[in-house]
């Protein structure tokens, strides 16, 4: 078999152990974060970052291997950039299997870990609506009683609720 063949597959291999690490992670994150557990959160957004480089350089290799390929069969250029599951089809039997078999198992495992990035996204963010939601409320208690209130006006002027970032109001 050709040995950038061999790669190719070596690298595809190699992205797939990346992309399962990144869903052990996703899934990690997810408890983590209904356990406000903001040290461990942050480690875990690091190894992502570190998973994260480590995928972009695998990519450029795997199109560095599946350019270097498609000139090596002769491959033209056409209007679509040649992907792994393409390059199958010009492959004999055996190597294309192989090959179009880790593209679709690696594109199956992208799919999975975006889903779950996206489940995450919208987590954190239903957590910070329930954050800004009890601020609000909070500051509503505060800025509502009489004791609290700036003499004169009766209205809001500062803290939370008028968007100036203060829980609390410098003058009582």
């Amino acid at each position: 078999m050709n040995p950038k063949l061999n790669q190719l597959l070596q690298v595809m291999d190699r992205e797939t152990d990346c992309y399962q690490d990144m869903q052990t992670l996703l899934a990690e994150e997810k408890n983590t974060a209904s356990l406000s557990n903001h040290d461990h959160l942050l480690k875990i957004g690091q190894k992502k970052q570190t998973l994260i480089n480590a995928l972009k350089q695998m990519e450029g290799e795997r199109l560095q291997l599946v350019e270097a390929l498609a000139r090596e069969y002769g491959i033209a250029d056409q209007e679509q950039p040649l992907t792994a599951s393409r390059l199958a089809g010009y492959l004999d039997p055996e190597p294309a299997s192989r090959l179009a078999d880790r593209a679709r198992a690696l594109k199956r495992l992208i799919k999975q870990v975006h889903s779950k990035n996206n489940a995450n996204a919208k987590l954190f963010s239903y957590y910070l609506e329930l954050t800004h939601g009890a601020l609000k409320m909070l500051n509503d208690l505060i800025y509502g009683h009489s004791v609290y209130a700036k003499p004169g006006t009766g209205a809001r002027v500062s803290g939370y609720g008028s968007n100036r970032g203060k829980v609390f109001c410098g003058n009582i």
